[in-house]
Parts: C-alpha cells; sequence; structure tokens
C-alpha cells in the first residue's frame, strides 16, 4: 500500500499540472472502488478551477471553491499523466480530461482505492479523523510521549496507528525504529522521554529522505509518467530478513507484528 511518501511524492507530481487548471472534463469508467464514486461527481468538477492540491495523511486533495474532491490510491492505485489520446490501459478507472490534451488516469488493479466529494470547507469524515501529521511541528517529542505514555502496545503498532499519527505505514515505522535503535516490539509506555525525540527525528529524516527518493517502489508504486520511486535502494532493514545488519552484522530478523512482516536487527534495536 501506498505510504506518506508516495502520497505525497504523487501529490507534488499532479500539482504542476492540476493545480491553477481548470477540468474540462471527468470521466467515470469504472466507479466500483472501495467506495462507490458518486455518480454526479463529474458534474460537480466539471470545468472548474482546481484552487490548489494538497495532501492529508495518504489523500490527496483537489480543492476547488465549492468543495473538495479527494483520492486515495488503496493498495495498487496509481495515477498517470499522459497525452488524453493516449488509449486507455485495463484497470483505468476514472480519468479527468484537462486542457491542452492532458489527461490524468486513475489505475488501480485491486480496486481498494477511493475517489471522494466533500462540499464546501468540510473535510470528509475519513480525512478528518487522521492523525497528526508526523512531517509537522506538531509531531514531535512531547506528543510522541505522550502517546506512548497511554498505551502498552508495541511501539511499532503506535505509529501505524493513522488516527494517532498520519501516514506512517509498515516500511517507514520499521526504516526510523531501526535508525532511532528502538525494536519494534517495545511495549510504547516502556519509551524514554529520549527515546521518544530520537524516534521523532528518525521519522522525519526517513520520510523525507524517501519523499526525496520518489518513494518505494516495491510493488505497484508509479508517480507522473510512470515514473519509479528509488528508496527501496535505502532501506536498512525492511525486506532484508537473513541479510547482515548495516551497522553491527548481525542477522536482520523477520516477525510478524499486528499482521505485517516487521523487520528488525535484534542486537540494535532493544
Amino acid at each position: 500500500m501506498p505510504e506518506l511518501p508516495e502520497v505525497e511524492t504523487v501529490k507534488r507530481a499532479l500539482e504542476p499540472v492540476l493545480a491553477g487548471r481548470r477540468i474540462r472534463r471527468m470521466e467515470i469508467i469504472c466507479g466500483s472502488l472501495r467506495a462507490p464514486v458518486r455518480s454526479d461527481l463529474p458534474e460537480l468538477v466539471a470545468n472548474r478551477q482546481v484552487k490548489e492540491v494538497t495532501r492529508r495523511a495518504k489523500y490527496i486533495l483537489a480543492r476547488f471553491g465549492h468543495g473538495t474532491m479527494g483520492i486515495h490510491l488503496g493498495m495498487s492505485g496509481t495515477i498517470r499523466i499522459e497525452p488524453a489520446r493516449a488509449a486507455l490501459r485495463k484497470h483505468d478507472h476514472v480519468q479527468w480530461l484537462l486542457p491542452a490534451g492532458v489527461a490524468l488516469r486513475y489505475h488501480d488493479p485491486r480496486r481498494f482505492g477511493m475517489v471522494f466529494w466533500s462540499d464546501g470547507d468540510a473535510e470528509h469524515e475519513r480525512v478528518a479523523n487522521s492523525g497528526v501529521e508526523p512531517l509537522g511541528p506538531a509531531f514531535n517529542a512531547a506528543l510522541l510521549a505522550k502517546l506512548c505514555a497511554a498505551t502498552a502496545r508495541p511501539i511499532k503498532l503506535l505509529l501505524m496507528d493513522s488516527a494517532k499519527i498520519a501516514g506512517i505505514g509498515n516500511i517507514y515505522a520499521s526504516e526510523a525504529l531501526f535508525r532511532a535503535r528502538v525494536s519494534p516490539l517495545r511495549p510504547a509506555k516502556k519509551l524514554a522521554r529520549p527515546e521518544a525525540a530520537a524516534l521523532v527525528r528518525s521519522c522525519k529524516a526517513v520520510l523525507r529522505a524517501a519523499i526525496k527518493a520518489g518513494g518505494s517502489s516495491l510493488r505497484d508504486h508509479r508517480y507522473g509518467d510512470d515514473r519509479l520511486g528509488y528508496f527501496q535502494l535505502q532501506h536498512k532493514v525492511y525486506g532484508k530478513a537473513g541479510e547482515s545488519c548495516p551497522a553491527c552484522s548481525f542477522p536482520i530478523a523477520r516477525v510478524v507484528l499486528g499482521q505485517r512482516a516487521t523487520f528488525l536487527c535484534p542486537h540494535c534495536q532493544r
């Protein structure tokens, strides 16, 4: 599933071609996504100018004067920017036709993504219920320490709780915990304040590095004109079970936590 860096990368690719421009026409090819695309959405956005393109958690938001169109990429969703004359592909479910013969095409083989609308200034409930942005100033040592003190859950599960912290997924939680030398299995309430500060710094550093690299293209992630992300080349532990830890040469372990594969160095991370 695309995580915060992948979604931010897609948002940055869309911004220069969408912000400040009018959508000439929107076409729903298949509206049966995770939540059905409302049938009147094309009428709501046709010939309307996009004021800005933003990201909140794992949602891309195109803001108009009268409401907001949101996109969630789900498990396998991508958005291509290409000439409108290019042929549609299998699993292209929604397209937006822009001036100068440009098309945006939402492609989703698993159809687990969403395209939705919220009226006026109101945020869609899925967006409104998201936690603090990990790259924002509100995500700091004091906040993380407070969140940790309230739960005995493993720290990795807290980092991935989107109602508390928005957008840190499986890959980047594993990588940030390794850089902070904190075991993903550690009960959150046992994290000391200096460790919370170190973990905040590592979360921000990992996410920024991933965005700079265009995200991690492990399976489906593409952005813009079908470009790949390259942060997977910088992974220290994720997907490297049995390989030597880059810090101490101890074998990297794989465990299952919250039904997700988790990677760590049992020697470095305590």
